[in-house]
């Protein structure tokens, strides 16, 4: 993750692997890591980094058994995540996971705005 950030901080960092996450989550660098692979959402999480600041890390969901890079026409085979993350001013704000159920059912999870550098905290929902 050092490569990410050798410019210094920096806004989002999106990555596969939610152990890259912690990695860059762990360094302070990022206000927003994003992560997969697991199938399942964990997070959003806001930790303080190594430099002080704030990070906020969320893997999110499944695609609903999506097995390719673009739409066949078929229907979801369980539920689907998506994460919207709001910006201001160049930075991440907040984010808002939305699940899309396999009957065409949405819900929206509830609004998470990300720590900014003057109110740390350490807090997590699931």
């Amino acid at each position: 993750m050092s490569t990410a950030c050798d410019d210094g901080a920096v806004s989002v960092i999106a990555v596969h692997s939610p152990s890259s996450a912690k990695q860059a989550a762990a360094s302070g660098c990022a206000d927003l890591v994003l992560s997969g692979h697991l199938h399942r959402q964990v997070g959003p999480t806001t930790t303080t980094g190594a430099n002080g600041s704030p990070t906020t890390t969320l893997s999110t969901g499944s695609t609903g058994g999506a097995v390719y890079a673009f739409a066949l026409g078929s229907k979801l085979r369980r539920t689907a995540q998506v994460t919207i993350v709001t910006f201001k001013d160049g930075r991440p704000v907040g984010l808002q996971v939305v699940d899309f159920e396999p009957g065409g059912q949405v819900t929206p999870q509830p609004y998470f705005p990300l720590a900014q550098d003057a109110e740390v905290s350490d807090r997590e929902t699931d």
